[in-house]
């Protein structure tokens, strides 16, 4: 499935923005639809209801957090993400993102996030 699904009842005619919407309508909980739509496919009676799932594939209702670049302040060297960076220290990203918050030494190097508007 994808990570939102839009619902569509064919009795009514009523069009749910995801399966949650749905479920609370329809007295259904949402993991039941969920899996009806897994293994059922597109269109399903559930509860008496004749439903159709539409994946939604368009745009997603949250903003996802740009990636900040990363600087080793001992080299200078910059890094387009923590991925990168614990790379070229041999550590995870987890704990060069931790030391880039906290100011703390990771991998023998210290570790800060260069915003938008700064020069790498």
């Amino acid at each position: 499935m994808a990570r939102s699904t839009i619902v569509k009842n064919l009795d009514t005619g009523t069009i749910y923005p995801s399966l949650l919407e749905c479920g609370v309508a329809l007295g259904i909980t949402r993991g039941d639809l969920s899996a009806v739509a897994k293994l059922c496919g597109p269109e399903v009676t559930v509860a008496g209801h004749r439903l159709r799932f539409i994946p939604n594939r368009g745009v997603c209702h949250y903003k996802k957090k740009p990636r900040l670049k990363i600087r080793c302040i001992e080299t200078g060297e910059t890094f387009h993400s923590a991925v990168e960076a614990g790379k070229f220290a041999g550590r995870s990203p987890n704990t060069i993102y931790q030391a880039a918050r906290r100011g703390f030494c990771c991998g023998g190097y210290h570790w800060r996030y260069i915003r938008e508007n700064e020069k790498a």
